[in-house]
């Protein structure tokens, strides 16, 4: 039995596995349904450190105690632990999922993420795209939280259902962050941003945000304030979402 780390799923998306240091994985073109509690996987290429799963490998997938489990006819990986909010979901279904990692890099896309929520809400995710690099930390998922947030980090999102942003970039360099999103109008702005592992916490302070030479800093935080749950709150100039308990 082998561990994944949980990055297929945005934002989603990493494994907690205490010292162990980011595994090298190729897949591509990865894609799944799933109806609660089972569902099926195939990717064109699946490769774990060094082993080679064949062109069109196939998966079983289901949930077991907490994890989504992929099953080959040689091998079973554990996706997870997954955070309660997810792995409660009625339904998924992920469309081409690209994943490489290695020891010092993550390179993350994925074409389009569909869910039913266990209250029956439908939502999704499209072009997810992450690139991040130099991590510094042993468990994977403070690795890639960290070397994504308070390193350096390439990060792309065209749209998700039902939010007024889109077109959404943010880029980081060592804690310093820039970002351009479009909202009706093309926004531009700044800020920094910090991972707290600890704390389960990211906080970001959003600096400065224009629309050519107009400052609308204020809309954008109104925009935010209009999102805010148990996991996202707002309190100008930071932004701050506690991680999912897993």
């Amino acid at each position: 039995m082998r561990k994944l780390p949980y990055i297929l799923v945005l934002m989603i998306c990493f494994a907690q596995q205490a010292n162990a240091a980011l595994p090298s994985i190729e897949v591509s073109n990865f894609r799944a349904d799933y109806l609660s509690p089972e569902g099926s996987a195939q990717a064109d290429v699946f490769v774990y450190e060094g082993d080679d799963y064949g062109a069109d490998a196939q998966f079983n997938l289901y949930q077991q105690a907490g994890d989504f489990v992929l099953v080959s006819e040689r091998e079973e990986f554990r996706v997870g632990p997954v955070p309660e909010q997810i792995y409660n979901w009625k339904s998924v279904s992920l469309k081409r999922v690209d994943l490489v990692s290695t020891p010092n890099s993550v390179s993350l896309k994925s074409e389009r993420i569909e869910y039913v929520s266990d209250k029956g809400e439908a939502g999704y995710v499209s072009g997810v795209e992450i690139q991040c690099e130099n991590p510094s930390k042993n468990d994977i998922v403070e690795t890639v939280l960290d070397l994504c947030i308070n390193k350096k980090m390439d990060f792309y999102l065209p749209f998700i259902g039902g939010v007024g942003f889109n077109n959404i970039n943010i880029w980081t360099n060592n804690n310093k962050f820039d970002f351009s999103l479009k909202n009706k109008i093309w926004i531009k702005g700044y800020g920094e941003v910090f991972y707290y592992p600890s704390e389960g916490l990211i906080k970001l302070r959003l600096d400065k945000a224009r629309a050519g030479i107009l400052n609308v800093t204020g809309r954008v935080f109104s925009e935010l304030e209009k999102l805010e749950n148990n996991y996202l709150k707002v309190n100008r100039p930071w932004v701050e979402i506690t991680l999912p308990a897993i």
